[in-house]
């Protein structure tokens, strides 16, 4: 008997959070490693009324000359945590929220932060170590704030990302190791990679066969990042009639991203 819609979205309601799942195990050894880390002064709170999970405090940084800046932040555990990462805001409104300072570019402008493209994520559910790994990144996207803006706001100091659907672009390129022209006429493998043709020659223009050529890699592309989530992506890049790597914020796709690295020494 087919369930009627009310009664499904009732039971979604109803569904244990994750931070009492398994009697609340995964939260008690988040905080135990929070607490146990550079990083305790942030606190867990509980909304119970949203039935959601947040981690927030000061993150301070130091200088040489002494002086130290706190940073108010706030860690959103989304429902489907820990198989989904966590999301970062500037809860504070510290920081000039555009797409320069790799901040999410839309009408809520609530200080969600850009720190890599969904593409890129290092998150690992499995990893028991994987919320402070997070936090560390965290630590160096402020850190490079601060930074960015004592320099007059000019140049990201550190590795990024075009805002938009420019840094997908960037990223397929250089994981393809093509050009604009060339990753347009592979675009077509990518979003029908279980029927594209195996073995005529490469789209790419090579003049080799594809199997020898592009093949496997467009194979790792879409296992790293979902065949439906390639198609979904370079769909909407159709219908907005996005030609290639261009210039500017696209409104297709807000996300942007900067560099993932090993936080660094104030």
């Amino acid at each position: 008997m087919r369930v009627p819609l009310s009664r499904q979205a009732r039971t979604r309601r109803r569904a244990t959070p994750w931070y009492e799942a398994d009697g609340g195990a995964r939260l008690a050894a988040d905080q135990a490693r929070v607490a146990a880390s550079d990083y305790r002064s942030l606190a867990f709170r509980i909304d119970q009324k949203e039935r959601r999970c947040v981690l927030e405090g000061d993150l301070v940084f130091g200088s040489q000359s002494g002086i130290r800046t706190p940073v108010a932040v706030r860690i959103l555990f989304p429902h489907e945590y820990p198989r989904l990462e966590p999301v970062a805001y500037d809860a504070g409104t510290r920081f000039v929220h555009d797409a320069d300072g790799h901040f999410v570019s839309d009408e809520h402008n609530d200080g969600r932060c850009c720190l890599w493209l969904n593409w890129e994520s290092g998150w690992s559910p499995e990893d028991p170590d994987a919320l402070l790994r997070f936090l560390d990144q965290v630590a160096v996207f402020f850190h490079r704030q601060l930074v960015f803006e004592a320099g007059g706001r000019t140049r990201w100091p550190g590795p990024e990302r075009g805002h938009g659907a420019d840094g997908y672009y960037e990223f397929l390129r250089e994981a393809l190791s093509v050009d604009d022209a060339s990753l347009r006429s592979l675009l077509p493998a990518l979003e029908q990679f279980g029927s594209f043709r195996r073995y005529g020659m490469c789209p790419c223009g090579s003049r080799r066969p594809y199997r020898e050529c592009h093949f496997e890699r467009i194979a790792e592309i879409v296992h790293r990042v979902g065949r439906w989530e390639l198609e979904r992506r370079i769909a909407r890049w159709r219908r907005a009639g996005y030609p290639g790597l261009s210039s500017g914020t696209h409104p297709v796709d807000q996300e942007c991203g900067v560099g993932a690295e090993q936080p660094r020494d104030s």
